[in-house]
């Protein structure tokens, strides 16, 4: 006679497709309005997207949020360059793709927070390459917060301006900035 067990395990149940459904309405919403030079507002992508304000909220804390998550997800799922050339275009054409959703939220006294949680990404991204090569005087994660906040306020204003320089341009120019000590060692 064969002994069935009561906690047998039950099959597992496909994840709910509706949060990403709603994800990728509020992301939708966020380019059609950045195509559009929209004002970007919870309010308005929820009502260019269809949603309520609850649905927004369930999936990212406020607009700033939104731009947070593209590029933690961004520097998740892709391999950074480690050419420091290629990793800050990396970086420069993440922010001009979504160049309306990042210049409305850095540099805005409204979403600091978004600020200086992009300032961490950037910061942590360049960590190892910063640590490889820093002096033994210089502490690298210093070094790697410094050079982020420096090159973020280079490319808020370059993400603003009408005429921006190239992406490959820009680029040259912030690695330019670098001390002695980074580019020697790059």
């Amino acid at each position: 006679m064969k002994v069935i067990s009561k906690t047998a395990a039950k099959p597992e149940r496909a994840p709910d497709p509706r949060p990403a459904r709603t994800r990728a309405a509020i992301l939708a919403a966020v380019e059609r309005l950045g195509e559009q030079g929209a004002e970007l507002s919870v309010s308005s992508v929820v009502a260019e997207a269809s949603l309520s304000r609850s649905s927004f909220y369930s999936q990212f804390n406020d607009i700033g949020d939104v731009a947070v998550q593209l590029l933690r997800e961004l520097y998740e799922q892709n391999t950074v360059p480690s050419d420091p050339l290629a990793a800050v275009k990396f970086l420069l054409t993440e922010f001009s793709a979504h160049r309306h959703l990042y210049s409305a939220v850095l540099g805005d006294s409204a979403t600091v927070s978004a600020e200086w949680e992009v300032c961490d990404i950037i910061a942590a991204a360049s960590l190892p390459a910063i640590a490889a090569v820093a002096p033994s005087h210089i502490q690298p994660e210093f070094a790697a917060r410094f050079f982020a906040s420096g090159a973020l306020a280079c490319i808020i204003p370059w993400l603003r301006s009408e005429q921006r320089a190239s992406v490959d341009s820009f680029a040259e120019q912030l690695l330019e900035l670098r001390p002695s000590w980074v580019q020697s060692g790059s």
